[in-house]
């Protein structure tokens, strides 16, 4: 049998995004969807060959929440058995996005500050603000 070398052996990754699980009122679309994804994924490794790495980078849910999650575990369990049935079996590499995930309210000093240039007023009073927590002056950063 006949080693690779180095230069020889290939990488090979597909990249797929913004699946948005669980946007409202769009569950009908996912059958045809995953119709076409999956022929397409056929097609594609028919002329490539199978992946080493998935790589997902952002939005696989809609809203961060975990029942949007586990939707989503189903979703790629459901992806995994079809690369299973192309002879592949890659990694999965996520990069999340803005949607996945779950963000606290904003309070009303980030409500504020998201005014910043619109409002002078607002970068003023911060960066002369002394109240504790505000904001860390420079004459403190030396100390």
């Amino acid at each position: 049998m006949l080693e690779q070398s180095p230069s020889s052996r290939k990488f090979t990754w597909l990249h797929l995004t913004d699946l948005h699980v669980g946007m409202t009122n769009q569950d009908w679309l996912w059958p045809t969807l995953k119709t076409a994804l999956y022929d397409d994924l056929e097609k594609i490794q028919k002329l490539s060959g199978g992946w080493d790495a998935v790589i997902f980078s952002g939005d696989l849910v809609q809203g961060g929440d975990k029942a949007e999650f586990d939707k989503l575990n189903f979703v790629l369990d459901d992806l995994w058995a079809k690369f299973a049935e192309l002879n592949c079996s890659p990694d999965l590499i996520v990069l999340p996005g803005n949607h996945d995930l779950k963000r606290p309210p904003l309070n009303s000093v980030f409500r504020t500050l998201k005014r910043w240039w619109d409002e002078t007023e607002v970068q003023s009073e911060f960066l002369s603000s002394t109240r504790p927590g505000s904001r860390l002056r420079a004459s403190e950063s030396s100390t």
